[in-house]
């Protein structure tokens, strides 16, 4: 029963960091973006066609329909496998790289 119960606290807890349903694409980088906290991360193409070439420069913050999302993290496989990649900045305000962001 304790169980059952922190595993419902634990849902409970997450459901506001729940990010919007699609990812959006803003000023040339794929973005999730969490309602709570307004976060942005990183993250790839959704239909896994990777469009990063040349130079990427990550953002502070990006806006969304009037919101200000502070840019925090870079998700996994965010450049994964994109080879025409050739440098990224990132901002210091990202305090966390995925895992695979930049493989292949």
């Amino acid at each position: 029963m304790i169980m059952k119960k922190q595993l419902l606290l634990f849902v409970a807890m997450m459901l506001p960091m729940v990010t919007m349903s699609d990812p959006v694409y803003i000023g040339g980088i794929w973005y999730n973006l969490f309602s709570e906290g307004k976060m942005a991360v990183v993250t790839s193409s959704p239909d896994d066609i990777q469009e990063y070439t040349g130079s990427v420069v990550i953002p502070v913050s990006v806006r969304y329909k009037g919101t200000k999302y502070r840019v925090t993290s870079i998700g996994d496989n965010a450049f994964y496998g994109c080879s025409g990649l050739t440098s990224v900045t990132i901002p210091k305000r990202v305090t966390n790289i995925g895992k695979s962001v930049f493989s292949n």
